[in-house]
Formats: structure tokens, sequence, C-alpha cells
């Protein structure tokens, strides 16, 4: 099956928690996509122009959040609202209060004691933001990363968390694996090489 939209820079992909969609992003595209396993077709839904759509995650209520380096912010999206190739409704987006802001990259979201929380590379600079899923990005704590050596900042990618809690990503401007525990200590781990 053929992405409609021509070079549209597929980024981020995850499986619907019925697992019956695969949702992507398209970086160079300006949209998210939808692709329907057994019907094997594809929707798009655009998000804006010059948005960067990176990384993709669904939360436990069955909500989808993208994160858009380029707009600087996070997109949480009802999927169950959205029509293809509109943007009219399901999507919400969410900017940190200036004269604060980012450049949003990878996520993880984790659920534990009835809460949620999000966690959010900052690409643009040496942290990651950590709120609850519900503040829209009004409270949040910084985790940065120590200074790099080699370059102005560490550059946080990725973001994974575990059964545990516990929340990992690369510092690929850093060469540091860093995890960030249910308990809140940050923790870096050089690489060798």
């Amino acid at each position: 099956t053929k992405i409609p939209t021509n070079n549209s820079g597929i980024m981020g992909i995850v499986l619907s928690p019925d697992d019956k969609e695969i949702w992507f992003t398209e970086i160079i595209g300006n949209k998210i996509g939808r692709f329907d396993i057994e019907s094997r077709t594809i929707d798009e839904y655009p998000t804006g122009d010059t948005t960067g759509q990176t990384l993709i995650s669904f939360d436990k209520n069955g909500e989808l959040w993208v994160t858009l380096s380029y707009a600087k912010s996070v997109l949480m999206v009802q999927p169950w609202l959205l029509f293809p190739e509109h943007k009219l409704s399901g999507m919400f987006e969410i900017k940190l209060e200036e004269p604060d802001t980012f450049s949003p990259f990878g996520m993880a979201i984790t659920s534990n004691d009835n809460k949620s929380m999000i966690y959010l590379s900052d690409h643009g600079s040496s942290r990651v933001i950590v709120s609850n899923l519900t503040s829209e990005l009004k409270e949040y704590i910084s985790y940065w990363t120590s200074p790099s050596q080699t370059y102005p900042a560490t550059l946080p990618s990725q973001v994974v968390s575990d059964k545990y809690g516990n929340v990992y990503f690369p510092e690929h401007g850093g060469n540091r694996i860093s995890k960030i525990s249910p308990t809140g200590l940050m923790t870096e781990f050089d690489i060798p090489t």
C-alpha cells in the first residue's frame, strides 16, 4: 500500500491499542497517517504547515500524542473525532508558556496510581520535560543533562519507558544513555566509544 503523500518523510510509528491500526507521522508531509491493517487502507490527517511531526504514542485512554518539533508543541489527538484530510476537530495543540519554548522530539507516557505522566525530550537543548498528562504542560519539571564536551547541547532524542516506570533516553550530543527512575532520580551512563 502506497502512502498518498509523496516524499512524506515517515518518522514515527505506533500500533493502536486495539492492534487494528498503525499510526505514523509524516515529518515532511505535515500529516499524521492511519493504516488500517485489515482493509490495507491509509487515511491522512493534516496538522498544519511546517509542524515537523516526529514521534507518536497512545495514552491509556486511547488518545494519540504527537511531538511537533518544528511547531515547538505537542499535539493531543482524539482519533474518534478525526476526518481524513481535515484538521477541523480532534486535534489540540499544547505549547509551553512563554518565554519558555522547546523542540519536542521523543516522548513516553507512563501510568501508575491513576496518574499519567508525559516525558518529552527537548531536541533543541539538553533537557527532558516531565509533566502530568492532564496539566497541558502548564506545570512541568526540567531534567537537565550534564554538559557535553563535544557539542553545545546534549540533544536528548527518543524516550522509552519500562514496565517499572523507569524512563530512558539517548543523548546523541552527549554520548550517553540516561535513566529517570520513578522516584525522580536521573542517572547518566557514558558510552565507552
